[in-house]
């Protein structure tokens, strides 16, 4: 698989930003990615409770100034699950990540 396969950019807040650093430092892993990846696959294989989607407006990690971060998933194939649970819950990859991120950091 190239590397490319599974890669797709968020969306996020500056506040959402400041807890995912702090979350992943506490974590200590070294990249943003690898630390969303971990958690997002992990929830995946799991397949435990989706995040509680907030309906057609603005979701909880959209504020007024917003930071892209890359995610790359470590196979097409989880790229392709993550995918069908977006469109089972008639939302996006960057809101349901959005909202996954806020699911697990403070």
């Amino acid at each position: 698989m190239a590397s490319g396969d599974a890669a797709f950019s968020v969306v996020i807040s500056i506040e959402q930003l400041k807890r995912l650093d702090r979350a992943k430092n506490l974590a200590g892993e070294s990249s943003r990615s690898a630390f969303v990846r971990d958690a997002l696959e992990s929830h995946i294989a799991r397949r435990k409770a989706k995040p509680n989607l907030s309906g057609p407006g603005l979701d909880k990690g959209v504020g007024t100034y917003v930071k892209k971060i890359g995610i790359t998933l470590s196979s097409s194939n989880n790229l392709e699950f993550l995918d069908e649970i977006v469109d089972s819950e008639n939302t996006s990859r960057s809101r349901f990540v959005r909202e996954f991120i806020d699911s697990f950091v403070d």
